[in-house]
């Protein structure tokens, strides 16, 4: 059965510790100017966006050496030919249905299941669009999954109908649950990105650079954090990490304006 910890956010009422309620004010002032970025310089802002593409690609792939072919790639221009690039195009189509929302991507059971088909569909890798078929030390059974799916689906549900601060602070939960599930194999990585993008959408965050490249360097952080699961101070370690991931994202966003 699923841990009775989880999908319980109650705990978010009580207020955050100092490092998390230092960060949300800085976080939605980083926002606005995001937005005024948006709106007063949209070819730079556009520019980022498509830099932000082929960054994605690189880092939630583990390709740092190929970014002549990422450009490639991220483009259209020309075919993938080894199973890096296959991967890489494959996130490419996965993350382009999640941008483009035409039919829109939420956090359900059927839309994850769809982007992971997308994902691996170029791939060799399997199963696709299927979660995960076989044990795994330390994981959660197979059998288990889709209940526990089905309960972070209905977790999700308050992302989009509560006040900003609180979303924000849900956003990381979910996808600490959704880590804690462990329901894909393979591309376990490249979809907790896309969620992580998914949850930042629903809460309304701009992004408008690389959460790929910033969650890859920062992914020790967020291990220790997960090693803590079960606990609100596991939740609470793992919110400061995702938040400070998003504000330095947007640093490096505004270094463009």
């Amino acid at each position: 059965m699923p841990d009775l910890h989880m999908f319980n956010y109650t705990f978010l009422q009580d207020g955050p510790p100092p490092g998390v309620a230092g960060l949300l004010p800085e976080l939605r002032r980083q926002q606005n100017r995001l937005q005024l970025y948006k709106q007063e310089y949209p070819s730079i802002y556009g520019s980022l966006e498509q830099a932000a593409q082929v960054q994605a690609l690189q880092s939630a792939c583990g390709v740092h050496s190929m970014e002549g072919r990422a450009v490639e790639i991220a483009a259209r221009n020309s075919p993938p030919i080894n199973d890096a690039e296959k991967a890489m195009a494959g996130y490419r189509d996965a993350l382009f249905e999640l941008q483009l929302g035409h039919p829109p991507v939420t956090p359900c059971c059927l839309d994850l299941l769809r982007l992971h088909g997308l994902l691996l569909a170029r791939s060799s890798e399997g199963p696709k669009g299927h979660w995960r078929e076989q044990a795994a030390p330390g994981k959660m059974g197979p059998e288990e999954i889709p209940q526990a799916m089905e309960q972070w689906e209905e977790a999700c549900q308050p992302l989009g109908a509560t006040p900003p601060a609180l979303e924000l602070l849900l956003a990381p939960c979910l996808l600490l649950d959704f880590l804690r599930i462990a329901h894909f194999a393979p591309g376990e990585w490249r979809m907790s990105c896309l969620v992580a993008r998914l949850l930042l959408g629903q809460a309304g965050m701009l992004l408008p650079v690389s959460w790929e490249e910033q969650a890859r360097k920062y992914r020790s952080f967020f291990l220790a954090a997960m090693g803590q699961a079960g606990t609100c101070q596991g939740y609470w370690s793992f919110i400061e990490c995702f938040l400070g991931v998003l504000y330095l994202c947007g640093r490096q966003a505004e270094k463009a304006f």
